[in-house]
């Protein structure tokens, strides 16, 4: 990999790294941006809705909440890997992807469908494998 190009994108590259991709790193655990599409803070209470090419990391969200006292409602979208899912201090439900057939018939929970816009996903990923 070229040193540029790795120096941006690579873990493991262990020269200066652009700050942007330090921040990251320091702010959010990985290199590539998270995108938030809501969230809400309340005493005691924390609503996130983000879409990330990275597991999700809920074990560690449920251990927080449960040592520090204090409740969340995740709703996540993690398509690297083909899953949407939900999450709070006690519960956590994930749902496989099925590109082949729509999210409808996957038995995705409408609110993750519309939250994520699965529907235009699917049409997309339709496209991309006629055109391929």
């Amino acid at each position: 990999m070229p040193d540029e190009l790795a120096k941006q994108v690579s873990n493991s590259y262990s020269g200066e790294k652009p700050a942007w991709r330090k921040w990251r790193d320091d702010n959010w655990g990985c290199g590539d941006y998270t995108e938030i599409n809501a969230s809400k803070i309340e005493p005691n209470q924390l609503l996130i809705s983000f879409e990330s090419i990275y597991g999700v990391p809920v074990t560690a969200l449920q251990y927080a909440a449960n040592t520090r006292h204090f409740n969340f409602e995740l709703k996540y979208s993690d398509l690297g890997n083909g899953v949407v899912g939900t999450a709070n201090k006690k519960d956590w439900k994930e749902y496989e992807i099925d590109f082949e057939k729509p999210p409808t018939e996957n038995g995705i929970p409408e609110d993750l469908i519309h939250e994520f816009n699965l529907d235009k996903v699917f049409l997309e990923a339709q496209k991309w494998d006629a055109a391929s």
